[in-house]
C-alpha cells in the first residue's frame, strides 16, 4: 500500500508538471524543482543510500546532468556547482547520452551514469601530455557505471588519469585510442595515486605503446577486471598492464595483442623496480611480430608474486615466453597454469611450484617434464 502511495503521488506531480508547463514558465520551472526536491533521494527507483561507496551513504545533494530536463547539460558545470564533504557527500547523476569535455572530479563527490553502454564521457588529446585526459580522479570520489572515452588524435590519450589521488573506479569502460606515443585506458601517476578498480573493463590502442593500465608508482588493488592493450598495425609496444609501482590482482585479466612487443603484464621498468601480485587471474600475449618478444609477464627488476593463476603466450619470434624475469628480477608462482615456448626465460631468480601446462602435463619446477 506504502509504495501504490508513493507511485500515485510521483503521478500526481508529473500530471502537474505537464499542465503548468502550458500556464507560465515560472509556474513550471517552480513545479520542476519541487518535482526534484520530492525524488531527489530516489534515482533509477533506489534511495539515495544506494548510491555510494559503501551502504548507509546518503548524500546532501544530488545534481542531474541531462541532455533535457537536468540541472545541467553537461558534468563539468555540474561539478563546480556543488561542494561535498566527509559528513555530507554529493552526487552527480548523468543520465543516458553522450557528454563532451574533460571532468575533474573533486572530493566527496561521487559520479554516476545510467549504466557503461548509456552514459558516456567523450574527449581527445589535448596539446600538453598530462591534459590529455578525459576524467581527473580525485581523492575521496567515485566513479562508475558509464564510459569513459578518449579519442586521440594527439600525441597522448589517457581516459582516467590519476595524478597523485585515489579514487574509486567501479563498472566502467575505459578507451584510449590513437595516443601518436602513448595511449593509456588508466594512467595512475606518483606514489599517492592509489586508486581502487573493480569490475573495469580498460583498453587501450595506438601506433607507439598503448597500455590498459600504466601504474606508475602508486600502490593499486583490481578486482575482477580486465586490462587490454594491442595495436592493429603491429608496430606498437602493446602491454596490459604495465607496473612500476605496487599492484594487487584478483580474478582480472591482463592481455596484449598484437604489436613489434607484447606484454600481458609488465612488472618493473629500469631503476622503477615495483612489486606485483597476482591472485586467481589470467596473463596472456598474442602475435608478437617483427622477431620480438611475447611475454605473458615480463618481470624486469621486480618482485612477482602469483597464486592460482594463468600465464599463456602465443606467437614472438624473440623470446616467445609465458614467463619472462630477467636479470635482478624475482618471481614466486605456484598452483597455475603455464603454456609457453620455453614456459619461462630470463637469468632472474624464479620459484614455482605445483605447476601445470595447459597441455596437461606436469611442471617439474617451471619447466615441462
Amino acid at each position: 500500500m506504502d509504495r501504490f502511495r508513493e507511485d500515485l503521488r510521483t503521478t500526481v506531480i508529473c500530471l502537474i508538471v505537464v499542465a503548468t508547463a502550458s500556464v507560465t514558465p515560472a509556474i513550471a520551472h517552480g513545479v520542476q524543482h519541487a518535482l526534484f526536491a520530492h525524488n531527489a533521494g530516489k534515482l533509477g527507483g533506489k534511495p539515495a543510500s544506494a548510491y555510494g561507496p559503501s551502504s548507509g551513504v546518503n548524500y546532501s545533494r544530488v545534481v542531474v546532468v541531462a541532455k533535457k530536463g537536468g540541472d545541467f547539460k553537461s558534468v563539468q558545470p555540474a561539478l563546480d556547482s556543488i561542494q561535498g564533504t566527509q559528513a555530507n557527500p554529493a552526487l552527480v547523476w548523468v543520465a543516458p547520452g553522450t557528454y563532451q569535455g574533460r571532468v575533474r572530479m573533486e572530493p566527496f563527490v561521487d559520479i554516476e551514469g545510467a549504466g557503461r553502454r548509456l552514459t558516456r564521457l567523450i574527449a581527445s588529446s589535448a596539446s600538453m601530455k598530462f591534459k590529455s585526459y578525459v576524467v581527473k580522479g580525485s581523492d575521496s570520489a567515485s566513479l562508475r557505471q558509464l564510459t569513459v572515452q578518449n579519442n586521440g588524435g594527439g600525441a597522448t590519450s589517457i581516459g582516467v588519469f590519476n595524478q597523485a589521488s585515489s579514487p574509486s573506479l567501479t563498472d566502467l569502460l575505459i578507451i584510449a585510442n590513437d595516443g601518436g606515443t602513448t595511449s593509456a585506458a588508466i594512467y595512475n601517476r606518483e606514489n599517492l595515486a592509489s586508486p581502487g578498480i573493480t569490475d573495469v573493463q580498460a583498453s587501450a590502442s595506438g601506433p607507439s605503446l598503448a597500455m590498459g593500465m600504466y601504474n606508475n608508482g602508486g600502490s593499486t588493488t583490481v578486482d575482477t577486471s580486465s586490462f587490454v592493450g594491442g595495436d592493429p598495425t603491429n608496430s606498437a609496444v602493446a602491454v596490459g598492464i604495465r607496473n612500476t609501482g605496487f599492484l594487487t590482482a584478483f580474478d582480472t585479466n591482463v592481455v596484449a595483442f598484437q604489436g613489434s612487443v607484447v606484454m600481458g603484464l609488465q612488472t618493473g621498468s629500469g631503476a622503477d623496480p615495483g612489486a606485483a601480485k597476482l591472485v586467481d587471474s589470467r596473463m596472456g600475449a598474442r602475435f608478437g611480430e617483427n622477431r620480438n618478444r611475447a611475454a605473458s609477464v615480463d618481470v624486469a627488476g621486480s618482485v612477482l608474486d602469483v597464486r592460482h593463476s594463468a600465464f599463456r603466450t602465443f606467437g614472438g619470434d624473440t623470446d616467445p615466453a609465458a614467463l619472462q624475469v630477467d636479470t635482478g628480477a624475482k618471481a614466486q608462482v605456484a598452483t597455475s597454469e603455464i603454456d609457453g615456448a620455453p614456459a619461462v626465460a630470463g637469468g632472474g631468480v624464479y620459484d614455482c611450484r605445483l605447476m601445470y601446462s595447459f597441455s596437461g602435463g606436469v611442471l617439474n619446477g617451471c619447466f615441462e617434464t
